[in-house]
């Protein structure tokens, strides 16, 4: 059975289908604008709800129906070979 996405869905703290001007009044600073056709993306390194292994985030809106898209980027691990560091519990 098909389930619906309602505003409160959307990641890290944001709402699905805000505008890039309701990102910026909820104090989030997005960088590196960008436009082509009808869609803007933008960079971030902190969203309401980050996680402790997000480097950035990146947030594509839509002309018209504004937050489509949201990706976090995560830190690099180093020195690592057996993966334990990629395999601890995310904090909040």
């Amino acid at each position: 059975m098909p389930t619906s996405v309602s505003a409160a869905d959307g990641p890290f703290g944001i709402e699905w289908g805000k505008s890039l001007s309701d990102i910026d009044a909820m104090g989030v600073t997005c960088s590196n604008k960008s436009t082509e056709d009808r869609f803007t993306t933008c960079k971030t390194t902190s969203l309401p709800k980050d996680l402790s292994i997000s480097e950035q985030y990146v947030l594509v809106f839509d002309k018209k129906y504004h937050l489509q898209k949201v990706q976090m980027i995560s830190k690099d691990i180093d020195n690592d070979i057996a993966g334990s560091d990629g395999k601890k519990p995310i904090q909040t």
